[in-house]
Protein backbone atom coordinates (compact mmCIF):
# COMPACT_ATOMS: atom_id res chain seq x y z
CA UNK A 1 0.00 0.00 0.00
CA UNK A 2 2.78 2.04 0.77
CA UNK A 3 4.35 1.91 -2.55
CA UNK A 4 1.34 2.24 -4.40
CA UNK A 5 0.79 6.09 -2.49
CA UNK A 6 4.60 6.51 -3.40
CA UNK A 7 4.43 6.01 -7.07
CA UNK A 8 1.26 7.97 -6.72
CA UNK A 9 2.66 10.56 -5.32
CA UNK A 10 5.94 10.58 -7.59
CA UNK A 11 3.68 10.05 -10.54
CA UNK A 12 1.39 13.52 -9.88
CA UNK A 13 4.44 15.62 -8.92
CA UNK A 14 6.08 14.61 -12.23
CA UNK A 15 2.60 15.71 -14.43
CA UNK A 16 2.97 19.22 -12.12
CA UNK A 17 6.39 19.51 -13.49
CA UNK A 18 5.61 18.57 -16.57
CA UNK A 19 2.29 20.79 -17.31
CA UNK A 20 3.60 23.94 -19.02
CA UNK A 21 4.15 27.56 -17.20
CA UNK A 22 1.89 30.04 -18.79
CA UNK A 23 2.79 33.65 -18.41
CA UNK A 24 0.29 35.69 -20.14
CA UNK A 25 -1.29 39.49 -20.77
CA UNK A 26 -5.19 39.81 -20.74
CA UNK A 27 -6.80 43.47 -21.41
CA UNK A 28 -10.49 43.92 -21.11
CA UNK A 29 -10.70 45.76 -24.12
CA UNK A 30 -8.08 46.16 -27.28
CA UNK A 31 -10.16 48.61 -28.56
CA UNK A 32 -10.86 51.49 -25.99
CA UNK A 33 -11.82 55.00 -26.40
CA UNK A 34 -9.75 58.40 -25.70
CA UNK A 35 -10.09 58.54 -21.79
CA UNK A 36 -11.85 55.44 -21.25
CA UNK A 37 -11.02 52.96 -18.39
CA UNK A 38 -9.85 49.54 -19.06
CA UNK A 39 -8.12 46.58 -17.28
CA UNK A 40 -4.74 45.00 -17.93
CA UNK A 41 -4.59 41.41 -16.25
CA UNK A 42 -1.12 39.29 -15.90
CA UNK A 43 -1.82 35.61 -15.23
CA UNK A 44 0.22 32.59 -14.49
CA UNK A 45 -0.68 29.36 -13.63
CA UNK A 46 1.90 27.86 -11.00
CA UNK A 47 2.39 29.01 -7.51
CA UNK A 48 5.38 30.13 -5.64
CA UNK A 49 6.68 32.82 -8.00
CA UNK A 50 8.54 36.13 -6.66
CA UNK A 51 7.61 39.73 -7.39
CA UNK A 52 5.89 40.54 -10.41
CA UNK A 53 7.59 43.53 -12.49
CA UNK A 54 5.16 45.21 -14.81
CA UNK A 55 6.10 47.03 -17.99
CA UNK A 56 6.42 50.80 -18.25
CA UNK A 57 3.33 52.52 -18.07
CA UNK A 58 3.52 55.93 -18.60
CA UNK A 59 1.70 56.40 -21.87
CA UNK A 60 -1.49 55.48 -19.93
CA UNK A 61 -3.32 57.46 -17.18
CA UNK A 62 -2.55 55.32 -14.06
CA UNK A 63 -5.50 54.53 -12.27
CA UNK A 64 -4.00 51.90 -9.78
CA UNK A 65 -3.21 48.28 -9.13
CA UNK A 66 -2.11 45.78 -8.98
CA UNK A 67 -4.72 44.14 -7.19
CA UNK A 68 -4.08 40.06 -6.94
CA UNK A 69 -6.71 37.06 -6.79
CA UNK A 70 -5.98 33.46 -6.92
CA UNK A 71 -8.04 30.21 -8.19
CA UNK A 72 -7.64 27.07 -7.95
CA UNK A 73 -9.86 23.90 -8.52
CA UNK A 74 -9.37 20.16 -8.72
CA UNK A 75 -11.50 18.30 -11.31
CA UNK A 76 -11.64 14.85 -12.66
CA UNK A 77 -8.05 14.51 -10.84
CA UNK A 78 -6.61 17.41 -12.55
CA UNK A 79 -5.29 20.40 -10.34
CA UNK A 80 -5.56 24.25 -12.03
CA UNK A 81 -4.09 26.90 -10.16
CA UNK A 82 -4.19 30.61 -11.31
CA UNK A 83 -2.88 33.62 -9.86
CA UNK A 84 -3.90 37.36 -11.39
CA UNK A 85 -2.63 40.81 -11.74
CA UNK A 86 -4.08 43.22 -12.41
CA UNK A 87 -3.69 47.04 -13.43
CA UNK A 88 -6.00 49.96 -14.01
CA UNK A 89 -5.46 52.09 -16.86
CA UNK A 90 -6.36 54.84 -19.03
CA UNK A 91 -5.72 56.22 -22.44
CA UNK A 92 -4.62 60.02 -22.75
CA UNK A 93 -3.84 60.02 -26.67
CA UNK A 94 -5.03 58.56 -29.70
CA UNK A 95 -3.33 55.71 -31.63
CA UNK A 96 -1.69 52.23 -31.28
CA UNK A 97 -0.20 51.66 -27.85
CA UNK A 98 2.12 48.42 -27.10
CA UNK A 99 1.69 47.17 -23.68
CA UNK A 100 5.04 45.50 -22.93
CA UNK A 101 6.49 42.15 -21.60
CA UNK A 102 5.76 41.68 -17.59
CA UNK A 103 8.45 39.78 -15.86
CA UNK A 104 7.93 37.12 -13.17
CA UNK A 105 10.50 34.35 -11.68
CA UNK A 106 9.35 31.14 -10.74
CA UNK A 107 11.29 28.60 -9.56
CA UNK A 108 14.63 30.20 -10.60
CA UNK A 109 13.76 30.57 -14.41
CA UNK A 110 12.27 33.94 -15.56
CA UNK A 111 9.24 34.21 -17.71
CA UNK A 112 7.64 36.79 -19.82
CA UNK A 113 4.57 37.83 -21.31
CA UNK A 114 3.75 38.81 -25.02
CA UNK A 115 3.40 42.29 -26.19
CA UNK A 116 0.01 43.40 -26.39
CA UNK A 117 -1.27 45.97 -29.01
CA UNK A 118 -3.99 48.61 -27.83
CA UNK A 119 -6.48 50.77 -30.24
CA UNK A 120 -7.36 54.13 -28.93
CA UNK A 121 -9.84 55.67 -30.74
CA UNK A 122 -11.37 59.41 -30.69
CA UNK A 123 -15.18 58.14 -29.51
CA UNK A 124 -15.74 55.27 -27.23
CA UNK A 125 -16.40 52.42 -29.35
CA UNK A 126 -20.50 51.57 -29.30
CA UNK A 127 -21.78 48.68 -27.63
CA UNK A 128 -24.30 46.68 -29.10
CA UNK A 129 -26.06 45.40 -25.42
CA UNK A 130 -28.52 48.37 -25.41
CA UNK A 131 -27.91 47.57 -21.56
CA UNK A 132 -24.19 48.34 -21.37
CA UNK A 133 -23.12 50.54 -18.23
CA UNK A 134 -21.04 52.30 -20.06
CA UNK A 135 -23.43 53.41 -22.68
CA UNK A 136 -26.18 54.10 -19.99
CA UNK A 137 -24.11 56.03 -18.09
CA UNK A 138 -22.46 58.47 -20.66
CA UNK A 139 -25.85 59.51 -22.00
CA UNK A 140 -26.71 60.73 -18.46
CA UNK A 141 -22.94 62.06 -17.28
CA UNK A 142 -21.22 65.13 -19.50
CA UNK A 143 -17.88 67.20 -18.58
CA UNK A 144 -17.38 70.69 -20.37
CA UNK A 145 -14.54 73.25 -19.45
CA UNK A 146 -15.90 76.80 -20.55
CA UNK A 147 -13.55 79.56 -21.07
CA UNK A 148 -14.86 83.32 -20.86
CA UNK A 149 -12.75 84.09 -23.76
CA UNK A 150 -10.40 81.54 -25.91
CA UNK A 151 -8.56 84.43 -28.12
CA UNK A 152 -7.11 86.45 -25.02
CA UNK A 153 -3.93 88.16 -24.85
CA UNK A 154 -0.71 87.71 -23.65
CA UNK A 155 -1.12 88.93 -19.72
CA UNK A 156 -5.23 89.33 -19.95
CA UNK A 157 -6.95 86.65 -17.32
CA UNK A 158 -9.47 84.33 -18.43
CA UNK A 159 -11.60 81.80 -16.53
CA UNK A 160 -11.62 78.38 -16.86
CA UNK A 161 -14.78 76.49 -15.03
CA UNK A 162 -15.18 72.97 -15.46
CA UNK A 163 -18.82 71.72 -14.93
CA UNK A 164 -20.25 67.88 -14.31
CA UNK A 165 -24.00 67.80 -15.62
CA UNK A 166 -25.93 64.95 -15.19
CA UNK A 167 -29.02 63.70 -15.23
CA UNK A 168 -29.37 60.91 -12.95
CA UNK A 169 -28.12 60.26 -9.05
CA UNK A 170 -23.90 60.47 -8.31
CA UNK A 171 -21.52 60.34 -5.64
CA UNK A 172 -18.99 62.57 -5.16
CA UNK A 173 -16.75 62.58 -8.34
CA UNK A 174 -12.78 61.88 -7.89
CA UNK A 175 -10.20 63.64 -9.45
CA UNK A 176 -8.39 60.98 -11.97
CA UNK A 177 -5.86 63.36 -13.68
CA UNK A 178 -5.65 67.19 -13.00
CA UNK A 179 -5.25 69.61 -15.66
CA UNK A 180 -1.51 71.24 -16.26
CA UNK A 181 -1.86 74.93 -17.33
CA UNK A 182 2.00 75.29 -18.94
CA UNK A 183 2.35 78.55 -20.23
CA UNK A 184 -0.25 79.88 -18.01
CA UNK A 185 -0.04 81.74 -14.52
CA UNK A 186 -2.62 79.95 -12.70
CA UNK A 187 -4.44 80.36 -9.59
CA UNK A 188 -7.63 78.37 -8.39
CA UNK A 189 -10.77 79.59 -6.62
CA UNK A 190 -11.94 78.45 -3.52
CA UNK A 191 -14.49 76.03 -3.65
CA UNK A 192 -17.57 75.40 -1.23
CA UNK A 193 -17.27 72.66 1.27
CA UNK A 194 -20.46 71.56 -0.73
CA UNK A 195 -20.98 71.67 -4.45
CA UNK A 196 -23.79 73.72 -5.07
CA UNK A 197 -26.47 71.99 -7.58
CA UNK A 198 -28.01 74.51 -10.70
CA UNK A 199 -30.25 73.21 -13.42
CA UNK A 200 -29.64 73.76 -16.89
CA UNK A 201 -31.15 72.62 -20.15
CA UNK A 202 -29.23 70.91 -23.06
CA UNK A 203 -30.69 70.40 -25.86
CA UNK A 204 -33.91 70.95 -24.19
CA UNK A 205 -33.63 67.96 -21.47
CA UNK A 206 -32.79 69.37 -18.01
CA UNK A 207 -29.81 68.56 -16.19
CA UNK A 208 -28.11 69.05 -13.01
CA UNK A 209 -25.18 71.33 -12.94
CA UNK A 210 -22.55 71.32 -10.72
CA UNK A 211 -18.39 73.11 -11.05
CA UNK A 212 -15.85 70.70 -10.17
CA UNK A 213 -13.14 73.59 -10.84
CA UNK A 214 -12.48 77.02 -11.50
CA UNK A 215 -9.24 78.65 -12.19
CA UNK A 216 -7.88 82.10 -13.52
CA UNK A 217 -5.33 81.86 -16.09
CA UNK A 218 -3.30 84.57 -17.50
CA UNK A 219 -1.44 83.52 -20.42
CA UNK A 220 2.74 84.58 -20.69
CA UNK A 221 3.46 83.97 -24.06
CA UNK A 222 1.39 84.67 -27.23
CA UNK A 223 0.67 81.57 -29.78
CA UNK A 224 -1.42 78.26 -29.18
CA UNK A 225 -1.12 77.11 -25.61
CA UNK A 226 -2.60 73.23 -24.68
CA UNK A 227 -4.28 72.81 -21.85
CA UNK A 228 -3.84 69.37 -20.63
CA UNK A 229 -7.42 67.76 -19.88
CA UNK A 230 -9.38 66.89 -16.54
CA UNK A 231 -10.66 63.41 -15.94
CA UNK A 232 -12.92 62.11 -13.07
CA UNK A 233 -14.90 59.24 -12.50
CA UNK A 234 -18.01 58.91 -11.20
CA UNK A 235 -20.10 56.74 -9.48
CA UNK A 236 -23.42 57.00 -11.35
CA UNK A 237 -26.69 54.83 -10.29
CA UNK A 238 -27.83 53.08 -13.63
CA UNK A 239 -30.74 51.22 -14.34
CA UNK A 240 -30.34 46.94 -14.28
CA UNK A 241 -33.27 46.68 -16.46
CA UNK A 242 -35.24 44.65 -13.67
CA UNK A 243 -37.79 44.98 -11.07
CA UNK A 244 -38.02 44.93 -7.50
CA UNK A 245 -40.84 42.87 -5.50
CA UNK A 246 -42.67 46.02 -5.64
CA UNK A 247 -42.82 47.05 -9.21
CA UNK A 248 -40.09 49.27 -9.04
CA UNK A 249 -37.15 50.11 -11.74
CA UNK A 250 -33.54 48.59 -9.65
CA UNK A 251 -30.64 50.20 -10.08
CA UNK A 252 -27.00 49.20 -9.02
CA UNK A 253 -23.31 51.48 -9.03
CA UNK A 254 -21.46 52.30 -12.03
CA UNK A 255 -17.81 54.32 -12.10
CA UNK A 256 -18.03 56.05 -14.88
CA UNK A 257 -14.91 57.63 -16.82
CA UNK A 258 -15.07 60.68 -18.42
CA UNK A 259 -12.82 63.84 -19.95
CA UNK A 260 -12.61 67.01 -20.80
CA UNK A 261 -9.74 66.54 -23.22
CA UNK A 262 -7.25 68.78 -24.42
CA UNK A 263 -8.44 71.99 -25.10
CA UNK A 264 -6.15 74.96 -27.30
CA UNK A 265 -6.13 78.73 -26.47
CA UNK A 266 -5.49 80.84 -29.05
CA UNK A 267 -3.22 83.89 -27.08
CA UNK A 268 -2.46 87.65 -29.19
CA UNK A 269 0.52 89.32 -28.43
CA UNK A 270 0.07 92.70 -27.36
CA UNK A 271 0.04 94.98 -30.12
CA UNK A 272 3.69 97.40 -30.68
CA UNK A 273 1.60 100.17 -32.02
CA UNK A 274 0.97 102.46 -29.49
CA UNK A 275 2.90 100.57 -26.44
CA UNK A 276 4.00 103.66 -24.01
CA UNK A 277 7.18 103.82 -22.96
CA UNK A 278 6.58 103.47 -19.40
CA UNK A 279 3.90 100.04 -20.29
CA UNK A 280 5.00 97.49 -17.42
CA UNK A 281 2.70 94.42 -18.49
CA UNK A 282 -0.56 95.73 -16.63
CA UNK A 283 -3.40 94.78 -18.84
CA UNK A 284 -7.02 94.94 -17.38
CA UNK A 285 -9.07 97.86 -16.31
CA UNK A 286 -7.40 99.90 -13.95
CA UNK A 287 -7.42 103.09 -11.93
CA UNK A 288 -4.59 105.15 -10.81
CA UNK A 289 -4.15 107.89 -8.36
CA UNK A 290 -0.76 110.32 -6.57
CA UNK A 291 -1.51 111.58 -3.40
CA UNK A 292 0.79 113.20 -0.52
CA UNK A 293 0.15 113.17 3.21
CA UNK A 294 0.85 116.89 3.34
CA UNK A 295 2.97 119.25 0.95
CA UNK A 296 3.88 121.96 3.62
CA UNK A 297 6.27 120.98 6.67
CA UNK A 298 9.52 121.66 8.74
CA UNK A 299 12.59 120.61 8.25
CA UNK A 300 13.03 116.45 9.18
CA UNK A 301 9.36 116.31 9.09
CA UNK A 302 8.25 113.45 7.15
CA UNK A 303 5.99 113.29 4.26
CA UNK A 304 3.85 109.74 2.83
CA UNK A 305 3.61 109.77 -1.13
CA UNK A 306 1.22 106.90 -1.88
CA UNK A 307 0.92 105.67 -5.62
CA UNK A 308 -1.83 103.37 -5.65
CA UNK A 309 -3.55 101.08 -8.33
CA UNK A 310 -6.86 99.23 -8.03
CA UNK A 311 -9.08 97.52 -10.58
CA UNK A 312 -9.56 94.30 -12.42
CA UNK A 313 -6.86 91.92 -14.49
CA UNK A 314 -3.26 90.65 -13.72
CA UNK A 315 -3.20 92.53 -10.56
CA UNK A 316 -0.01 90.44 -9.01
CA UNK A 317 2.04 90.52 -12.40
CA UNK A 318 2.83 93.89 -13.05
CA UNK A 319 5.27 97.05 -11.22
CA UNK A 320 4.34 100.57 -10.53
CA UNK A 321 6.13 103.51 -12.07
CA UNK A 322 8.86 104.99 -9.38
CA UNK A 323 9.20 108.33 -7.92
CA UNK A 324 11.63 110.73 -8.94
CA UNK A 325 12.63 112.38 -5.67
CA UNK A 326 15.24 115.83 -5.84
CA UNK A 327 18.29 114.74 -3.97
CA UNK A 328 17.83 117.67 -1.44
CA UNK A 329 14.77 115.46 -0.27
CA UNK A 330 15.82 112.01 1.38
CA UNK A 331 13.29 109.29 0.37
CA UNK A 332 13.37 105.57 1.75
CA UNK A 333 12.58 102.34 -0.37
CA UNK A 334 8.81 102.30 -1.36
CA UNK A 335 6.87 100.11 0.87
CA UNK A 336 5.34 97.59 -1.20
CA UNK A 337 1.14 96.65 -0.22
CA UNK A 338 -0.55 94.27 -2.65
CA UNK A 339 -4.12 92.79 -1.87
CA UNK A 340 -5.98 90.84 -4.50
CA UNK A 341 -9.39 88.52 -4.21
CA UNK A 342 -10.86 86.00 -6.87
CA UNK A 343 -14.18 87.21 -7.32
CA UNK A 344 -17.36 86.68 -10.16
CA UNK A 345 -15.11 88.48 -12.56
CA UNK A 346 -11.34 86.65 -11.92
CA UNK A 347 -8.80 88.40 -10.03
CA UNK A 348 -9.25 92.05 -8.78
CA UNK A 349 -7.84 94.26 -6.04
CA UNK A 350 -5.06 96.77 -5.59
CA UNK A 351 -1.54 97.41 -5.49
CA UNK A 352 0.70 100.44 -3.76
CA UNK A 353 4.14 101.71 -3.24
CA UNK A 354 4.54 104.25 -0.09
CA UNK A 355 7.42 106.55 0.06
CA UNK A 356 8.30 108.00 3.20
CA UNK A 357 9.62 111.90 2.07
CA UNK A 358 11.88 113.68 4.79
CA UNK A 359 13.01 117.34 3.62
CA UNK A 360 16.36 118.57 5.33
CA UNK A 361 16.64 121.81 4.38
CA UNK A 362 14.23 124.79 3.68
CA UNK A 363 12.68 125.59 0.38
CA UNK A 364 10.65 124.42 -1.87
CA UNK A 365 11.26 121.32 -3.85
CA UNK A 366 9.13 119.72 -7.11
CA UNK A 367 8.54 116.09 -7.48
CA UNK A 368 7.55 115.34 -11.24
CA UNK A 369 4.08 112.96 -11.98
CA UNK A 370 3.77 109.81 -11.90
CA UNK A 371 2.35 107.89 -15.11
CA UNK A 372 0.48 104.74 -15.10
CA UNK A 373 0.00 102.83 -18.52
CA UNK A 374 -2.07 99.68 -18.78
CA UNK A 375 -3.78 97.87 -22.05
CA UNK A 376 -7.53 97.53 -22.01
CA UNK A 377 -8.41 94.25 -23.88
CA UNK A 378 -12.07 95.03 -24.47
CA UNK A 379 -11.10 98.47 -25.85
CA UNK A 380 -7.74 96.81 -27.84
CA UNK A 381 -5.81 99.88 -26.73
CA UNK A 382 -3.36 101.14 -24.30
CA UNK A 383 -4.42 103.83 -21.71
CA UNK A 384 -2.14 106.25 -20.30
CA UNK A 385 -3.17 107.82 -16.49
CA UNK A 386 -1.00 110.98 -15.39
CA UNK A 387 -0.97 112.24 -11.58
CA UNK A 388 0.03 115.74 -10.62
CA UNK A 389 3.05 117.26 -9.88
CA UNK A 390 4.04 117.92 -6.54
CA UNK A 391 5.52 121.04 -4.84
CA UNK A 392 6.72 120.25 -0.86
CA UNK A 393 7.13 123.63 0.68
CA UNK A 394 9.53 123.23 3.73
CA UNK A 395 8.47 126.53 5.95
CA UNK A 396 11.46 126.11 9.22
CA UNK A 397 14.75 124.48 8.65
CA UNK A 398 18.55 125.90 7.93
CA UNK A 399 19.52 126.31 4.06
CA UNK A 400 22.92 125.08 5.17
CA UNK A 401 24.21 121.72 6.71
CA UNK A 402 23.57 122.14 10.98
CA UNK A 403 26.28 122.14 13.18
CA UNK A 404 26.36 120.21 16.27
CA UNK A 405 26.05 123.05 18.45
CA UNK A 406 22.93 124.72 16.32
CA UNK A 407 21.19 121.50 16.29
CA UNK A 408 21.53 118.65 19.09
CA UNK A 409 19.67 115.63 18.03
CA UNK A 410 19.56 116.37 13.97
CA UNK A 411 18.48 113.45 11.82
CA UNK A 412 21.27 113.18 9.59
CA UNK A 413 20.36 109.72 7.66
CA UNK A 414 17.91 107.33 7.23
CA UNK A 415 19.04 106.02 10.79
CA UNK A 416 17.59 108.38 13.93
CA UNK A 417 19.83 109.60 16.18
CA UNK A 418 19.19 110.46 19.78
CA UNK A 419 21.02 112.74 22.13
CA UNK A 420 21.05 111.50 25.30
CA UNK A 421 21.65 114.24 27.92
CA UNK A 422 22.87 112.41 31.06
CA UNK A 423 24.98 109.90 29.66
CA UNK A 424 27.94 110.31 31.95
CA UNK A 425 26.64 109.45 36.13
CA UNK A 426 28.24 110.69 39.22
CA UNK A 427 31.07 108.73 41.04
CA UNK A 428 29.58 107.36 44.48
CA UNK A 429 31.68 108.71 47.03
CA UNK A 430 29.92 106.38 50.10
CA UNK A 431 29.21 102.74 49.60
CA UNK A 432 26.49 101.07 51.25
CA UNK A 433 27.32 97.27 52.57
CA UNK A 434 24.81 94.74 53.56
CA UNK A 435 25.78 91.58 55.85
CA UNK A 436 26.01 88.63 54.49
CA UNK A 437 24.36 85.81 56.48
CA UNK A 438 26.09 81.96 55.43
CA UNK A 439 22.99 79.60 56.04
CA UNK A 440 25.01 76.12 56.01
CA UNK A 441 23.08 72.92 54.53
CA UNK A 442 24.51 70.07 55.78
CA UNK A 443 22.69 68.56 58.64
CA UNK A 444 19.21 70.29 57.84
CA UNK A 445 16.38 67.95 58.15
CA UNK A 446 15.96 68.85 54.52
CA UNK A 447 19.24 67.70 53.88
CA UNK A 448 18.59 64.47 55.67
CA UNK A 449 15.12 64.09 53.96
CA UNK A 450 16.95 64.56 50.17
CA UNK A 451 18.79 61.91 51.05
CA UNK A 452 16.78 59.35 51.94
CA UNK A 453 14.00 60.33 49.43
CA UNK A 454 15.51 58.03 46.64
CA UNK A 455 15.87 54.45 48.78
CA UNK A 456 12.15 55.06 49.69
CA UNK A 457 11.04 55.89 46.08
CA UNK A 458 12.78 52.73 44.38
CA UNK A 459 9.83 50.03 45.09
CA UNK A 460 7.39 52.29 44.32
CA UNK A 461 9.36 52.77 40.49
CA UNK A 462 9.69 48.92 40.46
CA UNK A 463 6.40 47.95 41.25
CA UNK A 464 4.93 51.21 38.44
CA UNK A 465 7.38 49.19 35.68
CA UNK A 466 6.39 45.93 36.10
CA UNK A 467 2.68 47.38 35.80
CA UNK A 468 3.73 48.97 32.71
CA UNK A 469 5.34 46.28 30.58
CA UNK A 470 2.39 43.95 31.81
CA UNK A 471 0.05 46.55 30.12
CA UNK A 472 1.62 47.02 27.27
CA UNK A 473 2.00 43.00 26.36
CA UNK A 474 -1.20 42.76 26.66
CA UNK A 475 -1.62 44.95 22.64
CA UNK A 476 -5.12 43.29 22.47
CA UNK A 477 -6.63 44.12 25.63
CA UNK A 478 -5.12 47.94 24.86
CA UNK A 479 -6.71 48.06 21.29
CA UNK A 480 -9.97 46.62 22.84
CA UNK A 481 -9.19 49.93 26.11
CA UNK A 482 -8.58 52.28 23.15
CA UNK A 483 -11.23 51.14 20.89
CA UNK A 484 -14.04 53.45 21.96
CA UNK A 485 -11.69 56.30 23.00
CA UNK A 486 -10.66 56.28 18.85
CA UNK A 487 -14.55 55.99 17.54
CA UNK A 488 -15.54 58.79 19.86
CA UNK A 489 -12.14 60.89 18.44
CA UNK A 490 -12.87 60.35 14.77
CA UNK A 491 -16.69 60.84 15.45
CA UNK A 492 -15.93 64.09 17.70
CA UNK A 493 -17.41 66.37 14.43
CA UNK A 494 -20.09 64.19 14.02
CA UNK A 495 -21.64 64.33 17.22
CA UNK A 496 -21.52 67.65 17.37
CA UNK A 497 -23.53 67.75 13.96
CA UNK A 498 -26.07 65.14 15.15
CA UNK A 499 -26.68 67.39 18.37
CA UNK A 500 -27.50 70.89 15.80
CA UNK A 501 -29.53 68.54 13.89
CA UNK A 502 -27.35 69.94 10.56
CA UNK A 503 -28.11 67.32 8.61
CA UNK A 504 -25.65 68.24 5.59
CA UNK A 505 -22.79 68.78 8.19
CA UNK A 506 -23.46 65.39 9.88
CA UNK A 507 -23.26 63.35 6.73
CA UNK A 508 -20.21 65.41 5.64
CA UNK A 509 -18.25 64.65 8.89
CA UNK A 510 -19.30 60.91 9.15
CA UNK A 511 -18.14 60.22 5.72
CA UNK A 512 -14.94 62.26 6.46
CA UNK A 513 -14.31 60.20 9.60
CA UNK A 514 -14.49 56.93 7.57
CA UNK A 515 -12.11 57.77 5.17
CA UNK A 516 -9.46 59.78 7.47
CA UNK A 517 -9.88 56.81 9.49
CA UNK A 518 -9.47 54.10 7.07
CA UNK A 519 -6.40 56.01 5.13
CA UNK A 520 -4.97 56.37 8.55
CA UNK A 521 -5.18 52.88 9.48
CA UNK A 522 -4.10 51.25 5.91
CA UNK A 523 -1.60 54.01 4.88
CA UNK A 524 -3.28 55.02 1.97
CA UNK A 525 -2.37 58.23 0.68
CA UNK A 526 -5.29 60.38 0.65
CA UNK A 527 -5.13 61.26 -3.30
CA UNK A 528 -5.41 57.11 -3.57
CA UNK A 529 -8.56 56.91 -1.09
CA UNK A 530 -11.31 55.58 -2.70
CA UNK A 531 -13.62 52.50 -2.14
CA UNK A 532 -11.62 50.24 -4.15
CA UNK A 533 -8.35 51.05 -2.95
CA UNK A 534 -9.76 50.64 0.79
CA UNK A 535 -12.33 47.20 -0.41
CA UNK A 536 -8.57 45.93 -1.33
CA UNK A 537 -6.55 46.74 1.72
CA UNK A 538 -9.09 45.52 3.97
CA UNK A 539 -8.81 42.02 2.36
CA UNK A 540 -5.15 42.09 2.60
CA UNK A 541 -5.63 42.49 6.23
CA UNK A 542 -8.14 39.70 6.79
CA UNK A 543 -11.29 41.81 6.84
CA UNK A 544 -14.54 39.57 6.35
CA UNK A 545 -16.74 40.61 3.09
CA UNK A 546 -19.49 41.03 5.56
CA UNK A 547 -17.76 43.76 7.55
CA UNK A 548 -15.97 45.38 4.04
CA UNK A 549 -19.56 45.60 2.70
CA UNK A 550 -20.86 47.30 5.47
CA UNK A 551 -18.18 49.64 5.63
CA UNK A 552 -18.61 50.72 1.85
CA UNK A 553 -22.07 51.13 2.13
CA UNK A 554 -22.33 53.14 5.45
CA UNK A 555 -19.82 55.81 2.88
CA UNK A 556 -21.80 55.27 -0.09
CA UNK A 557 -25.00 56.19 2.02
CA UNK A 558 -22.99 59.42 2.97
CA UNK A 559 -22.08 60.62 -0.17
CA UNK A 560 -26.03 60.03 -1.17
CA UNK A 561 -27.35 61.87 1.68
CA UNK A 562 -25.04 64.95 0.45
CA UNK A 563 -26.40 64.89 -2.95
CA UNK A 564 -29.79 63.13 -3.12
CA UNK A 565 -31.01 63.44 0.56
CA UNK A 566 -34.46 62.10 -0.96
CA UNK A 567 -33.29 58.57 -1.49
CA UNK A 568 -32.02 57.57 1.87
CA UNK A 569 -34.53 56.89 4.85
CA UNK A 570 -32.08 55.41 7.59
CA UNK A 571 -32.09 57.92 11.03
CA UNK A 572 -29.11 59.75 11.84
CA UNK A 573 -28.44 58.36 14.68
CA UNK A 574 -28.46 54.87 13.46
CA UNK A 575 -25.85 56.09 10.59
CA UNK A 576 -23.95 57.12 13.58
CA UNK A 577 -24.45 54.18 15.88
CA UNK A 578 -23.17 52.17 12.67
CA UNK A 579 -19.66 54.53 12.05
CA UNK A 580 -19.11 54.00 15.81
CA UNK A 581 -19.46 50.10 15.80
CA UNK A 582 -17.39 49.44 12.29
CA UNK A 583 -14.81 51.61 13.76
CA UNK A 584 -14.80 49.77 16.79
CA UNK A 585 -15.01 46.24 15.30
CA UNK A 586 -12.14 47.20 12.85
CA UNK A 587 -9.97 48.39 15.92
CA UNK A 588 -10.71 45.52 17.63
Amino acid sequence: MKKLILLFTLLFSFGLSAQDIQFKTVVSKKKVGQFERFRVDFTINKSGGGQITPPDFSMFAFLGGPSTSVSSSWVNGTSTYTKKYSYYLMPKNVGKFTIASARIKVDGMMYRTKPVVITVVKDKPKSENPRDPATLASNSIHLKMVFNDATPYVNQQITATYYLYFKTNISTPQLLELPKFNGFWSQEFDQPKRFIIEDEYIDDELYKRIILKKVTLIPQKSGKLVLSPLTVEVPVEISTGRLDFFGNQTTRQYNYTTSTGKRTINVKSLPQEGKPTGFTGAVGNFKFSVKASKTTVEANESITIKALVKGTGNIKLFSLPKLNVPDELEAYDPKHIEKSTLGKYGMSGKISDEYIIIPRYKGGYKIPALEFSYFNPTKAKYVTIKGDDFVINVTKGNSKIASDSDNVGLIRGKSDVQMIGKDIRFIHSKAEFEEVTNNNFFGTLLYYLLLILPFLAFPLIVFLYKQKKKSDSDIAGSKKRNAGKVAKKMLFDANKALQENDDAKFYEAVENAMYKYLGHSLGIDQSNLNQENIKVNLQKKGVSDSVIKEILNLISDCEMARYAPSLLVENKQDVYNKASELILKLEK
